[in-house]
This record gives structure tokens, C-alpha cells and sequence, in this order.
């Protein structure tokens, strides 16, 4: 015997055939992971509402210095990712200190005489530093307040705090905007002169009639050193406390590491329950991913088991070719009668399409016609009138075959002899001795690739001539 080969189409087809199965399977599985889903869901509930168990008292087991030690690396820890935080936010520390858009106006204020007008002035630069300008602006420019009070600032000049100048009555002092975009150092700068004029009437009503002017504005790009520095010196401070930190624990001992690990715990707890307020009782439920995994799981425990049993049998499959096996002539291929018809049948039949695709079907009348033809055509080319039809394991649907095949050839007037079993019968291996020609039938899904070879070896020792073979579905 030739070893067989392994079809990819045919072992597809195989497993596609037990699709009905697939759907039991997969029902199965997921009925099986939705249940163990839901039971574990159960016992979270059940752990969630069951009361905590009580604590050891740290005092119990650790000194006062451990405590403290431990203590020191928590309030420490959460100062690191405060500032990291506060770095991570605050918008002057994210731009690009060699690109810094810079927007500045000078505005004059001019009270009739010098005094009076610087007066009116520093009135003026109380408003820009006010919270109330700030939270203003940000309206306008959708920024945060923090963050304009680092990026919108007044410019005083001389000592002691004094504004920027003042000249023959008119005293100035100057605006500055800074963003790591153009339009929008333009717009913060805009909306604080804007918010300024609108504070005239009452500083007029307070110190008199006055003239507020912007004497002029300027826009640019800019390398801000000191915000680079300030940048530098934030990064700098961040991996100083992480190194902190992370030496710190190292130098813990075992039990502060773990009175560590149940604050810490306690903490991540509370910012939870903070961040994700449940409504009402936690309830279980099955979880669809669950339920999906468990399908899909089966499906393909049962396409590898059907996998196995396709590699591992030993049994005649229609599809075999006994020429290309054991050297034997194929004189047909009978299919069996259509059995009760299954639910959805032309599923099976549209699956049997794909192996069988440009190839012609045959009933099982015509098929057994051909094959009688093909039989008697063997014989008369032996010049033989007396042939045996001779298997292993011949019941009921492949006997029925033999009767039939045999009617027909003796309508032909050949003398036909069945033996069934004749590996294993010494009634019907007595009677193989006076035959000359034998054809074999084999029944599909009964009969053993070795039960074949041990027949063919059998008429060899004989010197009996194997005509050919007929599959019986």
C-alpha cells in the first residue's frame, strides 16, 4: 500500500459536514464560561458587600520610627506626583522656550499733571494683577487662570515698584503676553486692554476724567532663557524626589515595606471610590466576553478532535483511490441510498459542492450499472466466466451491492461467487480456492486500509488475479 496523502479539501468538507455539531458545541461552551462567568461575578458581589476584615494595628508590630520612616515615604511620595502633576499641567513649562510668542502694548495714562497721572496709573496696574482680570481673560481665551497668571504680567519699571515712566504728565507702564502661539499671546493681550478700558468709568468716577491710549503694540518671536531654566529646574527637582523615592523604599525593611504597601492600598481605595461612585448594591451578571470565549473555544476543540479522527482512521473513505493506493484498477465507486433528510440538508449538499466541484454525480442505479460494466469488461479481457466479488465486513447495504452486481453479470452470462469476511471465514477462504479472478468490494467506512493489503497479498500467494475494486458507499 501507497502511503495516503492527506486532501485539504477533503478534511475541510469533513469538518464542515458536522456544522449541526459545531452549534451544540459552541452553545455548550458558551453556555458553560457564561455560567462560570456569572459565579464569578457572585463571589465579587459577595466579597464587595461582605464586611472588611479588621486590620492589625501597625503599633502591634512595628516601632514608632518605623512608622514614621514609612510614613515620611508616603506624604513624600505624594508631593513627587503632586509636582509632577503640577509640571505636567501648568502650561509654561510645556512650551518651547526658543519659540516664545510675545505680544506687548504700552499704555499711556494721561491725568492733566504728572502726580495725578501717576496715581491713576498705579490704579491701573492694581486691575492687571487683579484675580478678576484674570478670570476675565480666561473667559475670552479659554485658558486657566494659573496659567495666565505666569504668562500675562505687567511690566513695572524704576525702584521701589514705581511704573514704567513718567513724562510731562503722562505715565506709562507696559502689558506682556506670552504663548507658544501667536494668536493666542495676540488674543490674551487684546482681552486685558479690552478689560482695562472697560474699568475707566470707575476709576474716572473715583480720580476724575482721564485718557487711557495703547502708545504702542508689538508682536514677535522670542528666546526666553529664564522660562528655560525655570523648565530645566522643574525636570530637575521631579528626578531628584523620584531618585528620593525610589531610595527611600529600598532602604524600607520587610514589615515598613509592608505597612508601605497597606497605606498606599488604602489610598488607591479611596481615589476609587472617589473617581467611580456606585449607584445602589453591586449586582452580578454573565459577561458577553465571557460568553463569546466560551463559543469560540468549542468550536475549535471540536474541529481539532475531528482533526485527530480524520488523521487517525484506518478506514475506506469514498474519495479513496484504490489505483492510486494499491495498484488495483477502480472499477467504481457506488454511492449509498439518500438516507432521512436532515434539517437544513442543502447546507450538507451546497459543503459537498466544494470537494465534489467539476465532477459528475452519479446515482446509485447508474453507478452500479457502470460498475457491472466495468466488472464484466475486466473479466472478458482475462477471458474469465467464473469471477469472485470478495470484502471484508459486507453487511446489509454492500451485500445488497453484491447481489445486485451479481444479477446483473450473470445476466451477462458470467458465473459470480460472493465471499464475505474471507480473511477471517475458512468456510469462504475454502471456497477463494478454485476461483481465478476476483474483484474487491469494500464498504466505505467499514473495511481496513490492511484489511485491502492483506486481501490483495492473499490472492498474490494464490496466484489468484485481482481484476479491480468497487467502493461501496
Amino acid at each position: 500500500m501507497n502511503e495516503r496523502e492527506i486532501s485539504i479539501v477533503d478534511l475541510m468538507v469533513d469538518i464542515l459536514l458536522h456544522w449541526r455539531a459545531f452549534i451544540i458545541w459552541m452553545l455548550i461552551g458558551a453556555v458553560a464560561l457564561g455560567a462560570f462567568s456569572y459565579v464569578r461575578s457572585v463571589n465579587a458581589v459577595k466579597q464587595q458587600e461582605a464586611p472588611a476584615e479588621t486590620k492589625q494595628d501597625p503599633e502591634e508590630w512595628l516601632t514608632e520610627d518605623e512608622i514614621l520612616n514609612v510614613t515620611y515615604v508616603v506624604d513624600y511620595e505624594k508631593a513627587y506626583f503632586l509636582e509632577k502633576a503640577y509640571r505636567d499641567e501648568l502650561l509654561i513649562l510645556q512650551v518651547d522656550p526658543e519659540k516664545i510668542c510675545k505680544a506687548e502694548a504700552t499704555i499711556a495714562i494721561d491725568g492733566g499733571e504728572r502726580q495725578r497721572s501717576y496715581d491713576i496709573a498705579k490704579v491701573y496696574e492694581d486691575i492687571m494683577v487683579s484675580s478678576e482680570l484674570c478670570e476675565e481673560v480666561a473667559k475670552e481665551t479659554g485658558m486657566r487662570t494659573v496659567d495666565l497668571s505666569e504668562m500675562l504680567f505687567l511690566n513695572r519699571g524704576g525702584s521701589g515698584g514705581d511704573s514704567l515712566g513718567v513724562t510731562e504728565g503722562v505715565s506709562t507702564f507696559r502689558i506682556s503676553a506670552i504663548h507658544g502661539e501667536e494668536a493666542q499671546s495676540k488674543k490674551m493681550l487684546e482681552a486685558a486692554i479690552d478689560f482695562l478700558k472697560k474699568k475707566g468709568s470707575g476709576v474716572a468716577d473715583s480720580l476724575g476724567e482721564h485718557e487711557v491710549t495703547v502708545v504702542n503694540e508689538s508682536f514677535g518671536t522670542v528666546t526666553d532663557m529664564q522660562i528655560a531654566e525655570r523648565q530645566k529646574n522643574s525636570l530637575s527637582t521631579i528626578e531628584t524626589m523620584r531618585r528620593s523615592i525610589s531610595d527611600m523604599k529600598e532602604g524600607l525593611s520587610e514589615k515598613e515595606m509592608e505597612y508601605y504597601e497597606l497605606l498606599t492600598e488604602d489610598e488607591q481605595e479611596k481615589e476609587e471610590e472617589t473617581l467611580s461612585p456606585v449607584d445602589g448594591a453591586p449586582s452580578a451578571g454573565i459577561s458577553v466576553k465571557y460568553v463569546l470565549l466560551g463559543a469560540v473555544m468549542a468550536a475549535f476543540v471540536y474541529a481539532f478532535v475531528l482533526l485527530l479522527v480524520y488523521i487517525f482512521n484506518t478506514k475506506v473513505r469514498d474519495t479513496d483511490n484504490l489505483q492510486e493506493l494499491y495498484g488495483l484498477p477502480q472499477l467504481g465507486v457506488i454511492p449509498g441510498q439518500a438516507g432521512k433528510k436532515k434539517v437544513l440538508g442543502v447546507v450538507d449538499r451546497w459543503i459537498l459542492t466544494i470537494r465534489d466541484h467539476n465532477k459528475r454525480q452519479f446515482s446509485p442505479e447508474e453507478a452500479l450499472e457502470l460498475s457491472a460494466v466495468a466488472a464484466k469488461m475486466a473479466a472478458g479481457k482475462e477471458g474469465l466466466q467464473d469471477i469472485c466479488l470478495m470484502g471484508c465486513g459486507l453487511k446489509d447495504h454492500s451485500l445488497d451491492i453484491c447481489g445486485k452486481l451479481k444479477a446483473r453479470l450473470e445476466e451477462e452470462g458470467l458465473h459470480v461467487t460472493i465471499l464475505n469476511n474471507v480473511l477471517y471465514d475458512a468456510q469462504m477462504l475454502e471456497e477463494l480456492e478454485g476461483a481465478r479472478g476476483v474483484i474487491l468490494v469494500e464498504s466505505v467506512g467499514a473495511t481496513l486500509y490492511n484489511e485491502i493489503s492483506a486481501e490483495l497479498e492473499l490472492l498474490k500467494r494464490q496466484d489468484i488475479r485481482a481484476l479491480g475494486g468497487i467502493l461501496a458507499g
